[in-house]
């Protein structure tokens, strides 16, 4: 039981990580424009930030996840598919936050709330898979 609290730990905290890196990597590579500040989210409109800061936003998202649900994954194997599909919803549920709180394009919503479950599931069944090579390997050993 601990293991499967622990790999939903780490893998929720792999997974702010990620994002946290791949949002500040598109904020170096593509800065939004002067005037928009992004602590008040009441003054942002649907249409304020650019198409690449909204893209490198997902793409952290999409990483995020699927990091989180692969650590899960590979931590306690035997608790895929649940641990990441926690994970996905835990993200889920956040996105729903983030969203009612900064406007967003509904293109944006759309794809972001239809990927944080299945890429969560898709990490820990890769991971997973993974692990259960390597035991295979070290069992033959």
């Amino acid at each position: 039981m601990l293991r499967k609290i622990v790999a939903v730990v780490l893998g929720s905290l792999a997974a702010v990580l990620v994002i946290t890196v791949v949002q500040q990597l598109g904020m170096t590579v593509s800065p939004l424009p002067a005037g928009i500040d992004i602590s008040d989210p009441s003054a942002i409109e649907p249409g304020d930030i650019p198409l690449i800061n909204m893209l490198w936003v997902l793409a952290s998202y999409a990483l995020g996840v699927l990091t989180g649900g692969a650590a899960a994954g590979r931590i306690s194997p035997a608790f895929v598919p649940v641990g990441p599909l926690i994970i996905g919803g835990l993200f889920t549920v956040a996105s729903i936050m983030n969203m009612t709180m900064i406007p967003h394009p509904l293109w944006f919503a759309v794809i972001n709330l239809a990927m944080m479950i299945p890429l969560a599931w898709l990490g820990g069944k890769w991971a997973a898979g993974l692990g259960g090579a390597a035991a295979a390997v070290d069992g033959a050993a």
